[in-house]
């Protein structure tokens, strides 16, 4: 529930936020906070410190789910459109293989060397990332947004209102969610593979398959969608 939580609670007010902020220094600043929020993970050790563990995957989440929403706002500002639903598919791509392979990865290492040690690597990887961004040149203009938050909410409401396919997505999407995947994947473990193999590897495989899916998923949609642009443009000469 915390995982997701975060973003609910950020939704109203992060599109004001990115819009006034140097997206750059917003991510370097949401990477730094998933870093001590992850390396802080390694002083959990008793069932006494659980309120710890929701305080620190609530402020990770919410850092993860920000960046997120940061990066995918910057895309439409450095590129152009022709190139935006190339750079898209990419991005869906990269993250899917990325999610796989630490998904997959991880269920091994938290095996063989620990949750501590995980933590420790996974808190590497964000100043790896640090580093990358940091050193990265970006030059967008800010235009602060004059808007107020409530008049922007207010226009979300209307463009649901006029766009009921919008609604009906995000109903498929919120019940997909709640019925098909992570609710199985408890359930899963807990039943048919705990008494078989490791908790952590049943979770690895789980979610390494699912990553595979939405890795071929986007490739797959991408070449249908280039067969049918074909189809339609022989139809058309002839």
């Amino acid at each position: 529930m915390l995982h997701f939580l975060a973003g609910i609670i950020q939704a109203p007010f992060s599109g004001s936020i990115i819009d006034s902020f140097s997206p750059k220094k917003l991510m370097l600043i949401l990477i730094v906070i998933e870093f001590f929020a992850t390396i802080s993970l390694i002083f959990i050790s008793t069932l006494s410190d659980l309120w710890l563990l929701y305080i620190l995957i609530l402020l990770k989440m919410s850092a993860a789910s920000f960046y997120f929403t940061t990066e995918m706002s910057l895309l439409p500002k450095i590129l152009k459109s022709d190139k935006l639903q190339i750079a898209n598919e990419l991005h869906s791509i990269i993250w899917s293989f990325s999610y796989t392979i630490g998904i997959s990865l991880s269920g091994f290492v938290v095996y063989l060397l620990g949750v501590k040690v995980a933590f420790i690597l996974d808190s590497t990887m964000f100043i790896f990332c640090f580093l990358l961004l940091y050193n990265l040149e970006l030059k967008i203009t800010v235009n602060k947004s004059k808007e107020k938050i409530l008049l922007m909410m207010k226009d979300t409401f209307i463009y649901l209102k006029n766009k009921p396919q919008a609604i009906h997505l995000m109903f498929i999407h919120a019940f997909i969610g709640l019925t098909a995947f992570d609710a199985l994947v408890a359930l899963m473990v807990n039943k048919y593979y705990a008494s078989i193999i490791a908790t952590s590897l049943a979770l690895g495989f789980i979610h390494s398959s699912r990553a595979i899916g939405l890795i071929i998923g986007p490739i797959l949609w991408a070449s249908l969608k280039t067969l049918l642009n074909k189809f339609r443009i022989k139809k058309i000469v002839k």
